[in-house]
């Protein structure tokens, strides 16, 4: 029997019921996603948004990051944020995020070879 790594994790956060532009909430949860170790750092709220930051491996570029139930207009990834941006309602309260999805910084030397 094979087992796959896995290839999606949620954390959970709560915002409280009435979250304030510029307030920080300190997760330092780590996270497992296909055999890597992620740390959730801190989350702050933006005028629209939070802003996820992230304690990566070094190979480690960027994460795909959504909160259950929210569609974001607006998002942006690096190797130590993701950013996410709503029109209308920013989502508050005990609120689930999905990661997934990573990109990663794979190093050679790379060969191949071709038999026509």
């Amino acid at each position: 029997m094979s087992r796959w790594p896995k290839m999606w994790c949620v954390f959970v956060f709560d915002t409280g019921p009435d979250p304030q532009v510029g307030q920080v909430w300190v997760l330092n949860q780590d996270v497992e996603l296909d055999g890597y170790s992620i740390r959730v750092g801190s989350i702050r709220r933006l005028p629209d948004g939070y802003e996820f930051t992230f304690q990566n491996p070094a190979d480690l570029l960027c994460v795909d990051l959504v909160l259950d139930g929210m569609r974001i207009v607006r998002g942006s990834c690096g190797p130590q944020q993701v950013v996410l941006e709503y029109d209308g309602d920013v989502p508050s309260g005990v609120v689930t995020a999905t990661v997934a999805n990573l990109q990663v910084h794979l190093t050679g030397p790379w060969q191949a070879t071709w038999t026509p």
